[in-house]
C-alpha cells in the first residue's frame, strides 16, 4: 500500500499498475512488489539523455500546451530516478526486522 501512495502520479497509470506477489517455501516467505509498465524502470531508476526518432513516419507528432508540434527528432533530457518501490520496501520492512535485498 505504501508503494501505491509513494508512486509518482501524472496520469495515474503508473500508480494503478503496481503489483505484489508472495511466495512461501518452508519457513521462508518471499514477497515481490513490481510494476510491469514499460516506463516504470526509467521513472524508478532514472535515465540518461537520449534522442527519439520516428520509426515509420518522417516526423514525430505530439502536443505541447494545446498546440500540435511536428519534429524530425526529439532530445529527452536525463532524468533523476524516483525509487518509490525501493523506498516503500525500506520504510516497511526494515523496522520490522526483515532482511532486504533488491534485485
Amino acid at each position: 500500500n505504501l508503494a501505491i501512495v509513494l508512486s509518482p502520479v501524472d496520469t495515474g497509470l503508473l500508480r494503478a499498475a503496481n503489483q505484489m506477489r508472495v511466495r512461501t517455501q518452508g519457513l521462508t516467505v518471499t514477497g515481490e512488489v513490481f510494476n510491469p509498465t514499460a516506463y516504470a524502470e526509467p521513472v524508478h531508476g532514472g535515465s540518461r539523455a537520449h534522442v527519439i526518432r520516428p520509426r515509420r513516419a518522417k516526423v514525430l507528432r505530439f502536443e505541447v500546451g494545446g498546440r500540435v508540434v511536428f519534429a524530425r527528432k526529439v532530445t529527452i533530457p536525463a532524468r533523476r530516478g524516483r525509487p518509490w518501490l525501493y523506498r516503500a520496501l525500506l520504510e516497511i520492512a526494515k523496522p520490522r526486522g526483515y532482511r532486504v535485498s533488491a534485485t
